[in-house]
């Protein structure tokens, strides 16, 4: 039996070091990328436009503590004012409250902290905490609403260690998640209330009520920065290590190419040699191996075989398919006793986490090989990530040996400019 197939449902765009995504199929991507012009959203001295990022979904009772100054509720009509102390926000089936207040599920609100940012569970956030009010049968939502400039502010310690880290690799990074946010809320209709997620489904937001002077620092030197290829904003992606090179976004989403993100070897021109050195190398994911037992894979790909009715015979090796510059592949072919077949290599690497809920043996790329060995398969990788874009340990490296951040995106950014939104 040789079979061959290729997909499991769509792909869409994914940011950061992560795997899954919010928002668009890649071709809606490829035709904002030719209708968006930063001409069209210039905004003068500002902290730029007020996006809305998703922070908790679901029931629960979250802790809140207001400090000097208390807190401030509106909802239509009305608002109330605390003084400081600790309160809660309950979301239940019933209704939402917050202090002695009750709204039910009828009445929208939102509240935020007088004169600080208002602690809630582990975090500190500036500007509006509002309920978004769920359809019959839909969770709750809670959604921090604030100006660009300040949410960077709790972006930069999310995705890069700020204390450690060069600043032009943190001037780099604030530049690029801008870029990124400013493109989800320029591709949404005005009255969005929600625009991405704190998470890895877009971008790491801890919250920006106490943010650390670094980030600080490198938000201030880079303030209304976005990238443009063309006079025109792009989706910006990035990751964590792309392991020697990254990897086109048409290679990766599917769809047409995207200029501005075409695969790029991640090396430098190092000391007096002038020799290429990988400048994501001292990443502990620039090369890494994991073991899989042959049944915990068959496990994961089983579901894959019984929906194209593949009999799979003792498998005997998984190889890269067209693999990219970096080595990523958006297929895997499945070498197998019974024949060969090829199955999306996103898909794989989510089988796999699902299967052994053990972050310690999880594919951190679809760059890999893995050769069996016994009873067992050795999955040899490189990076951690999608590997579109900004290689983030790569801009360390980068910024290490002198490269400053223009040079550190135009790097990882083809043809890009840096063109300046508000001040």
């Amino acid at each position: 039996m040789n079979r061959c197939f290729r997909g499991e449902g769509g792909i869409c765009p994914r940011s950061m070091i992560g795997d899954v995504s919010l928002h668009l199929p890649i071709g809606w991507l490829c035709a904002v990328l030719l209708l968006l012009s930063p001409s069209d959203f210039l905004l003068g001295n500002s902290d730029g436009p007020v996006i809305g990022v998703q922070i908790h979904k679901g029931t629960g009772e979250i802790p809140i503590v207001a400090g000097p100054g208390g807190m401030l509720v509106e909802w239509p009509g009305n608002r109330k004012d605390f003084s400081a102390g600790t309160y809660s926000l309950r979301l239940t089936r019933e209704g939402a409250t917050v202090g002695d207040l009750d709204f039910g599920r009828e009445i929208p609100f939102r509240f935020r902290g007088s004169k600080s940012s208002l602690n809630l569970g582990e975090k500190f956030y500036e500007g509006w905490l509002e309920i978004d009010l769920p359809k019959a049968g839909a969770p709750w939502k809670l959604v921090n609403r604030l100006p660009i400039e300040k949410y960077l502010l709790g972006v930069l310690p999310g995705e890069m260690p700020v204390a450690d880290y060069p600043a032009a690799a943190l001037a780099a990074q604030a530049i690029a998640a801008r870029s990124y946010a400013l493109f989800q809320i320029m591709v949404r209709p005005p009255e969005a209330r929600i625009h991405l997620y704190s998470d890895t489904r877009s971008q790491m937001y801890i919250g920006g009520g106490l943010p650390h002077p670094r980030a600080r620092e490198a938000v201030d030197s880079t303030r209304g920065l976005v990238l443009t290829h063309e006079g025109r904003i792009f989706e910006c992606f990035y990751h964590s290590t792309c392991g020697g090179g990254t990897r086109s976004a048409a290679d990766c989403f599917g769809g047409d190419s995207i200029p501005s993100m075409v695969a790029v070897k991640c090396a430098v021109a190092g000391g007096e040699s002038r020799s290429l050195v990988g400048a994501c190398k001292g990443s502990k994911y620039h090369r890494w191996d994991v073991t899989i037992g042959e049944d915990q894979l068959r496990q994961a790909l089983a579901p894959i075989c019984a929906r194209h009715r593949i009999d799979l015979g003792e498998i005997l090796a998984l190889e890269p398919v067209d693999p990219s510059l970096g080595g990523h592949c958006s297929y895997v072919r499945v070498r197998h006793q019974n024949g060969t077949f090829e199955v999306d290599a996103d898909r794989l690497r989510q089988r796999c986490r699902e299967i052994l809920k053990d972050s310690k043996k999880r594919l951190r790329s679809t760059s890999f090989i893995g050769e069996r060995r016994g009873r067992e398969f050795v999955f040899y990788g490189r990076g951690w990530g999608h590997g579109v874009g900004l290689c983030q340990v790569g801009a360390k490296g980068h910024a290490e040996r002198g490269l400053d951040f223009r040079q550190i995106l135009q790097h990882y950014y083809s043809g890009v400019e840096l063109t300046p939104m508000w001040k």
